[in-house]
């Protein structure tokens, strides 16, 4: 493997760059092993493999793939309980709480500082029992 640093490296490696130490050169393998996921977790249906159709089908269950989901990128993760997040525009754009999702949450889904994310993970967690299987949003 080639590993380098520098200004422009991804456009122009022969310009200033440097090799990254550690790992530049290095080789290496890995073996892919069957899943061990079950149930409704994506992983256990195999890859999506494309089959001259008009959609991906699932290596594993041979079933069709309609991706289905929110498309809301610029509001999602403007949520109250990451640290420093304000809105800008007020009312127009508010910060969310997701509130009404809380009780979608379960135990044993992650939470930080204390309890904080129940809302989001929860509202995240309506929408796969919904059998959505996608979503959209911007870091």
């Amino acid at each position: 493997m080639t590993f380098f640093t520098g200004s422009k490296v991804a456009i122009d490696s022969c310009g200033a760059v440097k090799v990254v130490d550690g790992y530049h050169g290095q080789s290496g393998e890995f073996q892919v092993e069957p899943t061990n996921k079950t149930g409704n977790d994506f992983r256990a249906r195999g890859n999506l493999r494309y089959v001259g159709q008009r959609y991906l089908r699932e290596a594993e269950t041979k079933r069709w793939f309609f991706k289905a989901g929110p498309d809301a990128p610029e509001t999602l993760l403007a949520f109250k309980d990451f640290d420093n997040t304000i809105s800008r525009k007020g009312k127009a754009a508010p910060v969310k709480h997701w509130r009404p999702h809380v009780g979608d949450w379960n135990v044993g889904d992650p939470t930080w500082q204390s309890g904080k994310g129940k809302g989001l993970i929860g509202a995240i967690n309506y929408l796969s029992s919904k059998g959505l299987n996608a979503i959209s949003c911007l870091t």
